[in-house]
């Protein structure tokens, strides 16, 4: 029997997960300025959960944390370097959940929507363990080659600007009784959900090119082409 073979670049990937992106991006905006004062559609709206964009994220979600997987199975990788994938392994796993079954809006909604910018009450405890992971992953980011290093780096730096930083003002906005309908509320959530799926996708890209790196270019029927190994997030 044939073994049929998909090969496709990582760089490739990473920019159609992009031109997705921009896609939903732009979706949003356009439906959000074609409501109006009517009834809002839903379907690819980032204000709302359990639509397309939710959908999109949740995928990229688990794809990164299938590939944090098999890097950390990796044969004959160095243990503490395992045992560094296997928490991004575990961590975007519970990010897919997170986004799946939306835990963290559910914490918010016990805050104090007169508290300000400090009101979600879920964007704290992920934020110190994103500060725990980061002070504990440190020494492991070091020994990485500078490509993946700034893979890990931009990508954490911009989910946590946009999931905690663009967070914070909108609950400011919210506050002061900024209405969700404005163009500046509309910015912010765009922002916000664009920038953590964006952050996403350079992971992805990331982790891929490590795999691509220790010669494992075969993932589920999906190959890595060599040149994976040497190209920017």
């Amino acid at each position: 029997m044939t073994r049929l073979l998909w090969t496709i670049s990582a760089r490739r990937l990473f920019a159609w997960h992009l031109l997705l992106i921009l896609a939903l991006a732009v979706a949003n905006v356009v439906t959000a300025l074609a409501d109006g004062a009517g009834e809002p559609s839903q379907f690819f709206r980032m204000a709302f959960e359990s639509n397309l964009p939710t959908f999109c994220a949740t995928l990229a979600l688990l794809a990164t944390a299938l590939v944090a997987w098999r890097l950390a199975t990796t044969p004959n990788l160095a243990a503490d370097e395992s045992r560094a994938w296997m928490v991004f392994a575990a961590l975007f796993s519970f990010m897919t959940l997170d986004e799946a079954a939306q835990v963290h809006e559910k914490l918010n909604s016990f805050g104090d929507r007169t508290a300000g910018m400090f009101s979600s009450i879920g964007v704290f405890p992920y934020a110190l363990v994103a500060l725990t992971l980061g002070v504990w992953l440190f020494r492991f980011w070091l020994r990485q080659k500078p490509l993946v290093r700034l893979g890990l780096a931009s990508g954490g730096l911009i989910y946590v600007f946009s999931a905690v930083g663009l967070e914070m003002v909108q609950n400011a906005e919210r506050a002061v009784g900024t209405s969700q309908s404005l163009p500046k509320m509309l910015a912010l959530v765009t922002g916000e959900e664009t920038g953590e799926m964006i952050a996403v996708a350079i992971f992805l890209r990331t982790f891929l090119g490590r795999l691509a790196e220790l010669g494992e270019r075969d993932i589920a029927r999906i190959s890595l082409t060599p040149a994976d190994a040497s190209t920017a997030p």
